[in-house]
């Protein structure tokens, strides 16, 4: 269930990135409200507080960066690390990343794009949240 969720919250989130190159603040604070929603029903608070970690350094990192990274990505990412806990968000942020870093290093290869553009993250992370939750329903 909390896959169907963290696929459903990542898919309308990747739509609005594609679309408009922004994600609504309301949209981001709904699948955290959600994620915490879904600790307090499962009982897994702990699990869930410590699977936001990796979307506050993110968030943190985007400060840092100016901006360089989007600090929705972080908020997103905080959110899917309350509903799948920090391993799996640690999992889904790398895939993400190899995910973005082989799509980015194409597109610059074939010379359509320069290291100035910038991708949209968030459909990287919903194809990382679906290959990795296939792979685990497969297994």
């Amino acid at each position: 269930m909390k896959n169907i969720i963290c696929i459903g919250y990542t898919g309308l989130a990747a739509f609005s990135d594609l679309r408009t190159g922004t994600v609504p603040l309301w949209l981001l604070l709904s699948g955290s409200f959600a994620g915490l929603l879904w600790l307090l029903i499962t009982g897994e608070v702990q699990s869930g507080m410590i699977g936001m970690v990796p979307g506050i350094a993110l968030i943190v990192l985007s400060r840092a960066v100016k901006e360089h990274i989007g600090t929705g990505d972080g908020i997103l990412l905080t959110g899917v690390g309350m509903l799948t806990g920090w391993l799996v968000c640690m999992q889904l942020l790398l895939i993400a990343c190899i995910l973005s870093a082989v799509v980015g290093i194409a597109l610059m290869k074939c010379r359509k794009k320069t290291i100035r553009y910038s991708l949209p993250w968030i459909p990287f992370l919903l194809a990382a949240e679906l290959l990795l939750f296939l792979t685990e329903a497969i297994s």
